[in-house]
């Protein structure tokens, strides 16, 4: 979304959500991006719960 950072984008869709796995999420993928690290196995893990929430 333009005017937001990933993070903050990240907090309002926990905040929908009630969680805090999208804010995991975002700081692992921003880990791999910026810090050029590879996605540990949580990255998967959260991915998969993020989509298990939107798709439910």
């Amino acid at each position: 979304m333009e005017g937001r950072t990933p993070s903050e984008l990240a907090k309002e869709v926990d905040a929908y959500y009630e969680s805090n796995d999208m804010t995991r999420l975002t700081a692992l993928f921003e880990q791999a991006i910026y810090a050029e690290q590879e996605p540990n196995s949580k990255y998967k893990e959260y991915l998969k719960i993020m989509i298990r929430r939107i798709m439910s």
